[in-house]
């Protein structure tokens, strides 16, 4: 007899779990030394766009200062 489309259904949900938890151990199995060298890429690339970040910044703040300063000299100007 053939299996109702339930138990069908059931089986071929089961048969998917069966391939995810295979995948999951396939990509589960890097060597320590894959794993360091992916860590060791990742860390340089965080490190190189803080180093970014903190150079706009630099720029940025540097600019708000030239700014501040010729606004103060203006004001002076007018003061006087």
């Amino acid at each position: 007899m053939y299996p109702s489309r339930e138990e069908a259904s059931n089986s071929a949900k089961q048969e998917k779990g069966k391939e995810k938890v295979e995948e999951d151990d396939e990509k589960k199995e890097l060597t320590i030394e894959e794993l360091e060298a992916k860590i060791y890429k990742d860390k340089t690339l965080l490190r190189k766009m803080k180093e970014e970040r903190n150079q706009r910044d630099n720029t940025t703040s540097s600019l708000e200062q030239r700014k501040r300063k010729t606004m103060a000299r203006a004001q002076e100007r007018v003061l006087r």
